[in-house]
């Protein structure tokens, strides 16, 4: 199969793609990450208002990912024919929309469904965001636009990670965020509307003129060998920071911790990973091997887990940076990976990247109530169990061929 990779060159208006991989830096930041993370943030009072038990918080938590296995490939495949302009602008006003309802809940049930409602675009979001950086961006370059990408993520996470100590106080309670949240969302999709939708002379049905319908793009993908290992990493890895991310603010304030220093743990968690996303991106592209980067980054991630499982008070600080430190510059990798893996390219980069979500929707949506389920045998339990998760992960890298420095697909390159 015959695959292409944007080109340099006069095809390109440079200054408008470094704009628009800002729009989609931000829409990562404010869209995706503030709008998922605050619901871990804001869990400890949602559960005692609405009297939810550690699972359900941990089913919440986990069904916005839920989504993300079935809209996986059709968001992708969309985006691969038709563009990710359009449905972008659709995704942030249905994000918004049901991000808000979330507001709403007076039950486990409601704020189940709200959360469910919500994940339905979030993953449309960040994977288009990405076949958007496919089309503009191309070689070492893809590498950064990706780990701006997931910098905007990261940064997100982060600044999301305050508004239950912030933002909650400022605008009088956890539904007043998520109703404020849903607003700014709903935004973005004016900017998107009136973007360009594609470089000068770039064709979005490479893949249709090769040969290939939608369904015979989604039955190549899946065929593909090392897109089920980098998917199976990718559930291993995800999901279990997932389940850190949700259990973690619930935990420390079991322990008697105040809420203000378990939000804290969470910010240290993803400023950790905002500071080094880029450069492990830069490292990737240098080094010429996202196999290498990804195994590092999944030791780091099972060292975290395995001291949050066996220590205490102190070491709770050291631990979480340590599982945070390359969170978001293994997404970046990863996702990077996808792209570039041998019979994808920039033309199949959407449906690619959405068969790859749906391992991290099912991680997502399985890891937080499995591993809160095992907090009745101890505390730290959920520790042990997302630890196994990612060595597993760690298994499935090793099992990657990976490829040699300056390597790269280019346009011609048989898949």
């Amino acid at each position: 199969m015959s695959v292409s990779l944007a080109k340099p060159g006069k095809m390109h208006d440079d200054q408008y793609r470094w704009w628009l991989l800002a729009l989609a830096v931000v829409t990562n930041m404010i869209v995706v990450a503030v709008s998922s993370i605050s619901l871990s943030v804001l869990l400890p009072d949602i559960t005692r208002e609405l009297g939810l038990t550690l699972v359900q918080a941990g089913w919440v938590w986990g069904l916005y990912s839920f989504p993300a296995i079935f809209m996986g490939l059709v968001g992708g495949s969309i985006g691969d024919r038709f563009g990710p302009r359009k449905l972008l602008a659709i995704s942030c006003l249905v994000v918004g929309a049901f991000g808000a309802l979330r507001g709403l809940a007076t039950s486990f049930a409601m704020l189940g469904l709200a959360s469910l409602l919500f994940g339905v675009m979030t993953s449309v979001v960040s994977m288009n965001n990405l076949k958007t950086a496919g089309m503009w961006f191309f070689g070492k370059q893809l590498g950064l636009a990706s780990g701006l990408l997931a910098g905007g993520m990261a940064l997100g996470f982060m600044f999301g990670s305050l508004s239950g100590t912030y933002l909650s106080v400022w605008l009088g309670g956890w539904r007043n965020v998520f109703f404020f949240m849903g607003a700014v969302a709903v935004l973005f999709a004016v900017p998107w509307h009136f973007s360009r939708p594609t470089p000068q002379g770039y064709k979005l049905n490479a893949h249709v003129e090769n040969g290939k319908t939608i369904l015979e793009g989604i039955k190549h993908v899946a065929g593909l060998r090392e897109l089920w290992l980098i998917g199976f990493s990718a559930l291993a890895a995800n999901g279990a920071v997932q389940g850190l991310l949700g259990y973690l603010p619930l935990y420390l304030t079991n322990l008697g911790w105040s809420k203000p220093q378990a939000t804290l743990s969470l910010t240290i968690f993803t400023l950790a990973s905002a500071v080094f996303v880029l450069p492990i991106s830069l490292w990737s592209d240098r080094m010429g091997s996202r196999k290498v980067v990804m195994l590092v980054a999944q030791v780091f991630t099972l060292a975290g887990l395995v001291m949050l499982a066996f220590g205490r008070g102190n070491l709770v600080w050291p631990a979480v940076a340590l599982a945070g430190f390359m969170r978001d510059g293994y997404m970046a990798v990863m996702l990077a990976s996808v792209i570039e893996s041998k019979g994808v390219g920039a033309a199949l980069a959407g449906t690619a990247t959405g068969f790859v979500m749906i391992f991290i929707g099912t991680g997502n949506l399985l890891a937080p109530p499995l591993g809160n389920s095992t907090a009745v045998l101890s505390g730290s339990m959920p520790f042990v169990v997302w630890a196994t998760m990612v060595a597993l992960g760690l298994a499935a890298v090793l099992l990657l061929k990976g490829r040699k420095k300056g390597e790269v697909l280019s346009e011609g390159q048989e898949g």
